[in-house]
């Protein structure tokens, strides 16, 4: 049996723990991404470049993300716009999401 405050310092050092194991395996990706992207350029595929890279890493073993994004997708248009949505769910900067919302005519 655990007291609350056990419960939650527990769930603390996880999520701590987590974040450290996140920023590592970002900078891991974003390497081997660009690396991909790098090759594919050489063997003559005409691709942009990539700009920023950023891993956006679901949280979904402590949080509910699927039921999350089904809510806030019901309110799209309600309470919450599309260029909002982009911004929560695809990680856009606000002027892109709002070209990107334009584009879908919402």
């Amino acid at each position: 049996m655990k007291t609350a405050t056990e419960v939650s310092s527990d769930n603390s050092a996880l999520m701590r723990n987590i974040a450290r194991h996140e920023h590592v395996l970002e900078q891991s990706i974003t390497g081997i991404a660009r690396a991909l992207l790098h090759i594919a350029r050489g063997f003559g595929v005409d691709l942009p470049h990539e700009g920023d890279l950023k891993v956006m890493f679901d949280d979904s073993i402590i949080t509910d993300t699927f039921q999350e994004k089904k809510q806030d997708l019901a309110e799209v248009g309600v309470t919450m716009s599309v260029a909002e949505f982009r911004q929560k769910w695809y990680g856009e900067a606000p002027d892109v999401a709002e070209e990107r919302a334009g584009k879908l005519g919402a």
